[in-house]
């Protein structure tokens, strides 16, 4: 019939085929439960909403475990007031990165030609000097 459940074994396994009814599965039967109680911290096992946020954001950032315990001291040192905090955006981070920029030495850019097989092959090599660190 339709909606049924046939279960076919491998054949060496030596079992017979069997079919389930859909209906005896009674689908109805979770109709009758009553809803669940509003829970009034929905962060638990969490101590606390703030810490499921953050442990939420390493999640769905995809950071590895020593870039969450860095992440998780960071928050610790900002929130004893051991450090000023003072950044507020995504743009105040990008801007002040942008600013120090200067800082480091920049990259230049060469050609380099190899001779290959009575060929001459030219690459763009992007590289730091290292007497200029």
């Amino acid at each position: 019939k339709l909606d049924d459940i046939k279960v076919q074994y491998h054949p060496h396994s030596g079992r017979d085929q069997q079919v389930h009814r859909f209906s005896d599965y009674k689908r109805d039967q979770a109709s009758h439960k009553p809803p669940p109680a509003r829970d009034r911290e929905p962060w638990q096992p969490f101590c606390s909403r703030l810490d499921f946020k953050i442990a939420e954001l390493a999640l769905h950032a995809s950071l590895n475990k020593d870039e969450t315990n860095r992440l998780i001291n960071l928050v610790h040192r900002a929130a004893g007031g051991r450090e000023p905090f003072s950044l507020t955006s995504y743009k105040e981070v990008s801007e002040t990165w942008s600013r120090s920029s200067h800082c480091f030495t920049a990259f230049k850019q060469t050609v380099i030609s190899v001779p290959y097989r009575k060929e001459e092959h030219c690459f763009d090599v992007h590289f730091r000097p290292l007497w200029d660190w």
